[in-house]
């Protein structure tokens, strides 16, 4: 979890950082810097960085380091790029985030938040109020306890990237249309907010058998869409 540090009369804000990307291209739209926080409120077993899950590991480093690191980049960004934070789940340091985002902000830094959409307390709702884009993973909402439909209906106008799978009675994940889900649903809402985002369909290779099954699911997604 952050820590704040006091330094002569000032607390300095703390986090546990895990490792940055520069000129990131996959965590939202633009060249970004990816910032990669330390600790998740999951567990998952295909998880594609397991060693940010332990809340004490990573580097507690202060915040302004990493709103410096984002301004020395800032001319690489351009028009479309700026600060991704992900993880790790980086809501688990939400109370920590909120006063960064509002300086990178103040520096003219457009700011992205990659969540499971698994943590919810005042901070968060907060912390999502600010980022301007949320990239939300569908099947990680689910296996928290979040209805992703209500998330994206209460956050529409700040998600631009939405990570697509399905679920069975297991929670384990497969290819959309073969589980549980309601995507038409979710794509009637899309609609109804005039989403214009990207959709991607997100599986580990533990959760198909055969190509086909992801080219039949982009396809059925494509009519509602």
């Amino acid at each position: 979890m952050p820590t704040n540090r006091e330094q002569g009369d000032n607390i300095q804000i703390m986090l546990r950082i895990h490792s940055y990307e520069s000129m990131g291209t996959f965590d939202g739209p633009g060249l970004r810097l990816v910032v990669f926080l330390q600790g998740c409120n999951f567990r998952c077993l295909y998880c594609a960085n397991p060693d940010t899950i332990d809340a004490c590991g990573g580097k507690p480093t202060p915040a302004e380091e990493i709103l410096r690191m984002a301004t020395d980049q800032k001319p690489f960004f351009g028009r479309r790029g700026g600060v991704t934070f992900s993880g790790g789940e980086p809501t688990f340091q939400a109370a920590a985030l909120v006063p960064l985002v509002r300086q990178l902000h103040g520096a003219g830094i457009h700011v992205c938040l990659d969540s499971n959409g698994g943590v919810w307390n005042p901070a968060v709702e907060e912390l999502l109020g600010l980022v301007d884009l949320v990239l939300l993973d569908i099947k990680q909402a689910y296996l928290a306890g979040v209805d992703p439909i209500e998330f994206f209906r209460e956050f529409s106008d700040n998600i631009c990237h939405i990570h697509l799978s399905d679920h069975d009675e297991n929670h384990k994940c497969m290819p959309p249309f073969d589980g549980k889900f309601d995507f038409a649903a979710l794509f009637s809402l899309m609609k109804e907010t005039g989403y214009s985002g990207d959709c991607v369909i997100e599986l580990y290779r533990s959760g198909f058998e055969r190509i086909d099954q992801l080219t039949d699911s982009m396809h059925m997604l494509e009519r509602l869409y």
